[in-house]
């Protein structure tokens, strides 16, 4: 029998071929890092800031150049030909608009990740939620005791409203309450964000058949396989949804963390009942303000502030005393 011969694959070279590219991953970290004390919905307003000034608003450069061209420091015609590819607020690079959607997306992940995992860590309820939760052994005996309760959430994806709904209610021990219309709005309004994003991420922005299902079939297959377009408008509304979200989600779980410390949630989760058990304040402010700056500090804004709603601590402390006298 005739020994085979060896032949080599067809290879014809269609294309250059690759050059080598050492990394290693641990060098794209930064370690001098270290978290700001802000309250997590403030780092998402300045993530939000920081997102938004990678993208000019045309209008500011068109404004900018009528100002130049007044101080005689650039022609007519330069002026005309700049205007001329600016078209008020529509040309705008569409891959930075992308990128810039998947950061407002991310940021909202990271508020949620970092709400949820600091309740864990110190609000007794919400530890309790978690007592029995597992977590990866390599978290256990690397990660620090204040970061274990976000590796709860490593293989969590908050890009669906219903799973939003679900960890807060498990992990935050929530099942009783009932999510208020408002934030069900703007929850449903980011799930259609995220469509978005998974077109971008998966597809370089074309729209595949199972996101124009989810987004209303009727008015999105003329689309499928279309690539999105984003103008600057369409991002700012797109940045208001996603910030209306965190703004919404924020107010609703201090109002639910704080009330159930006094009650508990009746009929469909939308009203309260006074706790029959000793409750974990004295109502003296002095006696009670450690405990009440945790919670105060996760929670509140000091941005809110910078814009004219005047928040203290000692105003929140006082009308949360109000309402416990209030309770029947």
């Amino acid at each position: 029998m005739a020994k085979p011969k060896n032949i080599t694959a067809y290879s014809f070279q269609v294309n250059e071929f690759s050059i080598t590219s050492p990394f290693k991953t641990e060098n794209f970290f930064d370690i001098t890092h270290s978290e700001i004390s802000n309250s997590p919905i403030d780092k998402f307003l300045t993530k939000v800031t920081e997102l938004n000034r990678l993208i000019l608003d045309p209008r500011d450069v068109l404004s900018l150049i009528s100002s130049l061209e007044q101080q005689a420091l650039i022609s007519v015609e330069i002026k005309e030909k700049i205007k001329g590819t600016i078209n008020n607020v529509s040309t705008v690079n569409p891959v930075m608009i992308n990128l810039v959607l998947l950061g407002f997306i991310s940021a909202i992940e990271s508020y949620l990740r970092e709400i949820i995992s600091k309740l864990i860590h110190f609000d007794e309820k919400s530890m309790q939620a978690c007592e029995h939760k597992e977590i990866l052994y390599g978290a256990a005996i690397h990660a620090d005791v204040e970061v274990l309760p976000e590796t709860l959430l490593e293989s969590t994806s908050f890009t669906k409203k219903d799973t939003i709904k679900d960890v807060i209610k498990d992990y935050l021990g929530l099942k009783g309450i009932k999510f208020p219309d408002n934030v069900n709005r703007v929850l449903t309004d980011f799930e259609k964000i995220c469509h978005l994003r998974h077109c971008i991420v998966h597809r370089f922005g074309k729209l595949g058949a199972s996101n124009a299902l989810h987004l209303g079939l009727g008015n999105h297959k003329k689309y499928i396989d279309k690539p999105i377009r984003l103008d600057y408008n369409a991002l700012q509304l797109i940045g208001v949804a996603c910030t209306n979200t965190v703004k919404e989600l924020n107010h609703f779980l201090w109002s639910v963390i704080m009330m159930r410390q006094l009650a508990d949630p009746i009929q469909s989760g939308d009203s309260w009942k006074k706790l029959d058990t000793e409750i974990p304040w004295k109502w003296n402010f002095n006696s009670d303000r450690k405990r009440f700056k945790k919670y105060f500090d996760i929670f509140a804004s000091q941005n809110a502030q910078s814009k004219g709603l005047v928040i203290t601590m000692k105003s929140a402390y006082d009308e949360y005393k109000m309402k416990y006298k209030s309770l029947s």
